[in-house]
Formats: C-alpha cells, structure tokens, sequence
C-alpha cells in the first residue's frame, strides 16, 4: 500500500490504560500543511494517505489514523499535529485540471463523533475543517 506521508507522535491520554481511542477536536491549514488536534489520545499515532481518490462527483482524500495505545493515564493534552498534503494535491493535480477541486476526510474513532473535512485543499487562504459524515 502506497502512503504519502506518515507521522508518528506521542500523545497524553485522559483515558486509562489499554485503550486504543483517539478523539480529532479540530482541523485547520495552509498551502500544503494540514494540522490535526488531538485530545485524550496517548500512545503513537499513525497519520496516512494510500494514494486513493474516492468520489468521482466530489473528489477526496481520505486520512487513516491508526493508534497505538502505550497504556500511560494523562490529561486532555490538546496537541496540533501537521500532516503534509503536498504530495496528495500534487498527484490529484496530475490527474485532474484546474480548477477541480480536492476535498479531505479523517474518519473519527467511533462513528458517533462525526468525520473532520475540509472541502478544498487548494484554498489561497487560511482554512478550517469542518464536521461531516
């Protein structure tokens, strides 16, 4: 499997241990860096692309977070973590013209908590992420 950018990072956890869970508060960017917030999420986080496209009508990429808990109890511990989306908008880029936009999902945790998106990562200015299914 193709991955266009990995991150690994330790985390703080507000949950005890032996617990898998991540919580994504918010998203936020600018040209090609997307920010991630993570809340009550220990252990090594895994943040990737696969080098996919999935919607034809609305292009996306999707983010997969994968968590590995170290068992450790913390706090809340907000962290911004950056995510590099240049190789992703590069391939789009390659396959579809200007002006077509590229949309970016990250699937939450549990469905209940909602999806983070952003509708189009090729924005001249600051943007935001915004809850989805």
């Amino acid at each position: 499997m193709a991955r266009w950018g990995s991150l690994l990072a330790f985390f703080a956890l507000g949950c005890g241990g032996g617990n898998d869970y991540y919580a994504i508060a918010d998203m936020r960017g600018e040209g090609d860096t997307l920010e991630l917030k993570f809340v009550y999420t220990c252990g090594v986080i895994d943040i990737s692309w696969d080098g996919t496209f999935v919607d034809k009508l609305q292009p996306r990429a999707e983010l997969t977070v994968q968590h590995d808990d170290l068992g450790a109890d913390c706090d809340e511990s907000p962290r911004w973590i950056p995510f590099d989306t240049g190789p992703m908008k590069r391939h789009f880029r390659a396959e579809h013209p200007w002006p077509a936009p590229l949309g970016l999902r990250v699937a939450p945790y549990e469905e209940e908590q909602g999806a983070k998106c952003v509708r189009n990562l090729f924005q001249d200015a600051p943007f935001r992420g915004k809850g989805c299914k």
